[in-house]
């Protein structure tokens, strides 16, 4: 599970050192100078991102279901980001969006960014439309009635009422 700061930290990493071999050596040092075996602490990681979004001319940061985060957790993620972001070395390099249901502390947290508010009505057309596709792939297994089809897509598509919160930076 991926609701806690370091584990988001190190998916960040374990993502920039994919493609990156270089910075698997360099991380390796800094994790060595640090005295740790692995990176577990939570101080190791902004030097590490940095130095890693570093190596590339473009990156995008995505978080999805930030508010899943117990709220310290996230907070620590935000303020990794924030770190990141107002990072001067990084320039127009690095781009972060992270999505969340809206939580008081988080859009405490994100201060001026830049912010969408979506309702379930703003999705609902969307939502369907989804749903009506998949249905297709599945009555051909399962040969639902054109009423249970019916059925079926509007109880799944009411059923996504909600507010969703995308932030990006």
């Amino acid at each position: 599970m991926r609701n806690t700061y370091i584990a988001i930290a190190r998916s960040l990493v374990s993502q920039l050192l994919h493609n990156n071999q270089n910075g698997l050596a360099y991380m390796y040092d800094v994790v060595l100078k640090s005295g740790e075996r692995y990176a577990n602490t939570k101080k190791i990681f902004p030097e590490l991102l940095s130095s890693l979004v570093q190596c590339y001319s473009h990156v995008l940061i995505g978080i999805d279901g930030l508010d899943k985060c117990e709220p310290a957790e996230r907070k620590q993620t935000i303020v990794l980001l924030r770190s990141l972001l107002d990072s001067s070395e990084h320039g127009s390099k690095l781009k972060v969006l992270v999505s969340s249901c809206a939580e008081k502390d988080i859009e405490r947290s994100i201060g001026v960014c830049k912010s969408l508010r979506l309702k379930a009505q703003d999705l609902s057309d969307a939502i369907e439309s989804y749903v009506r596709m998949r249905l297709v792939g599945l009555n051909q297994t399962f040969r639902f009635s054109t009423a249970r089809l019916e059925h079926i897509a509007l109880q799944i598509s009411n059923e996504s009422a909600g507010d969703y919160l995308s932030l990006s930076d």
